[in-house]
């Protein structure tokens, strides 16, 4: 494991501990990990500290913190101001924002650009499986399951509301979300490929 491994493994662990236990306040809440971006930072600390070897899962997990960063700063919080909802509703502050949805996926993405493998672009269709079932999850789960604490609805994100937004706006959500996700894959395979800072 080299030291960027290490370092990363560290603050990754103790932001995301940071965040299912209210700041160490808490016992760890389970519920913590419905979300997508919690899901996801675990399955970065779980690849770095093994040190699984695996383009596409290496990939993948970058993308998705891509992503997270993405959504959560730009439709998210513009989202959470139209329906009045600050970072304090939901449990964070603007500094936990930052560590979460900021810190976190640059360092990965600053990893993979320095140590990954590039992957072929007809390999996104495997990195597309994972959100996919996770969408699939986020809806049932707000539908049937029981409320979440500190969010103003019952759906772990507002898009996957069907209550709200109907199934087929829903859908067509989803939809713009994986070409969303293919675009910015290709967008990394390209810039990875053009510059290639690899060190392995």
């Amino acid at each position: 494991m080299n030291i960027f491994r290490i370092i990363y493994v560290i603050i990754a662990t103790i932001i995301l501990l940071n965040l299912v236990t209210a700041s160490f306040t808490k016992k760890p809440r389970i519920e913590s990990f419905y979300y997508f971006t919690d899901q996801v930072i675990l399955l970065s600390i779980l690849y770095m500290l093994f040190g699984v070897d695996n383009n596409v899962i290496h990939f993948s997990i970058m993308l998705y913190l891509s992503i997270i960063f993405i959504l959560f700063n730009f439709v998210i919080l513009p989202y959470g101001k139209v329906i009045n909802t600050t970072l304090e509703d939901i449990g964070l502050t603007k500094f936990d924002n930052f560590l979460i949805h900021i810190l976190v996926p640059a360092l990965f993405i600053i990893y993979w650009f320095i140590y990954g493998t590039n992957i072929n672009y007809t390999d996104l269709g495997y990195v597309l499986v994972y959100p996919l079932i996770y969408a699939l999850f986020a809806i049932i789960r707000g539908k049937y399951g029981k409320p979440l604490s500190k969010n103003p609805t019952n759906y772990i994100y507002p898009f996957f509301d069907i209550e709200k937004f109907g199934v087929f706006k829903v859908i067509l959500m989803i939809l713009g979300l994986v070409v969303f996700v293919l675009l910015l894959g290709c967008l990394f395979i390209y810039l990875k490929g053009k510059y290639n800072l690899s060190c392995k």
